[in-house]
């Protein structure tokens, strides 16, 4: 792996137009040295990790500023298909108790008056969370939705239709009315259906992209493609494969999978090799002294 020390997040800045606090950085750095935190191309989860903050520190320059620096190693044709481990620390993923569902939601919203629509949204999928602002890059070029659902035992059949239809008609109805608003939006939108399982040893994430979706798409495509979806789960199940996080990418009336990632941060099982092998070559060149 190509590594550099890089700052990794000085540079954000909260709904309120603020830097991010000491403390705030504190907690980053904390998580960065107990977690592996994958690292993505543009924040863009269709496309496999690149590379993974391995460690992290903070330093204050000569004027006082507080910044903090992580050790990133760029992922190189060799490191991916197999597992790479950092003695016992495992991926970063969502943690959500069974039943509970937090909805996440970016600048974009925000920027559009969107705020009121996606707690109404969060108090029909579930009233007893509170919606959670999604703190990204300052320029960021996608628009993110996510939904966040603790599903209890890893393999649970129906588990992608089950939810739509516990949530029921009033909290799909409302989401699509979202969609709808924005459907427009020159800005590229993603709404992402995030499943956290725990089985016996470990939890894994599955990650469903809805790349710019027509209102009624979300639903016709889960009851086209959830079998699809549960037997790429069930495979890596039964082969014991430990996986951190499944992603499946809908676009163009389709559901398919794109990736997956084990629970060292290292992708496998990529549909689109060829397309990764650029990416990272870009990367490389541009972090390379």
């Amino acid at each position: 792996m190509l590594q550099k020390k890089v700052p990794l997040s000085n540079d954000q800045i909260d709904k309120h137009g603020q830097r991010m606090s000491v403390l705030a950085l504190e907690n980053a750095m904390r998580q960065t040295n107990v977690k592996i935190m994958s690292s993505h191309a543009e924040h863009n989860f269709i496309s496999p990790p690149i590379g993974r903050m391995e460690n992290a520190q903070i330093e204050k320059d000569d004027k006082g500023v507080t910044w903090l620096f992580g050790t990133y190693s760029l992922f190189e044709l060799e490191d991916i298909e197999k597992e790479n481990p950092i003695e016992n620390r495992c991926l970063s993923i969502h943690s959500q108790d069974s039943g509970n569902i937090t909805i996440f939601y970016d600048k974009s919203y925000e920027d559009e008056g969107l705020e009121a629509e996606i707690e109404h949204l969060q108090q029909l999928f579930d009233p007893n969370n509170k919606i959670q602002y999604e703190l990204k890059k300052s320029v960021e070029p996608i628009s993110t939705l996510t939904i966040l659902i603790g599903a209890g035992s890893f393999i649970a059949g129906g588990f992608v239709s089950g939810f739509l239809n516990e949530a029921g008609k009033d909290a799909y109805n409302a989401l699509k009315q979202i969609i709808s608003r924005r459907k427009d939006n020159n800005i590229e939108q993603h709404y992402q259906f995030i499943f956290v399982f725990q089985n016996e040893y470990y939890k894994t994430e599955i990650l469903l992209i809805f790349k710019n979706p027509q209102p009624d798409d979300i639903k016709s495509l889960i009851e086209r493609h959830e079998s699809e979806i549960e037997k790429k789960v069930i495979s890596y199940y039964e082969e014991e494969i430990r996986v951190g996080r499944i992603v499946f990418l809908a676009e163009n009336s389709s559901i398919q999978h794109v990736y997956s990632v084990y629970r060292c941060g290292t992708p496998f099982d990529i549909a689109n090799k060829e397309q990764y092998k650029e990416i990272l070559s870009s990367k490389k060149s541009q972090i390379s002294p």
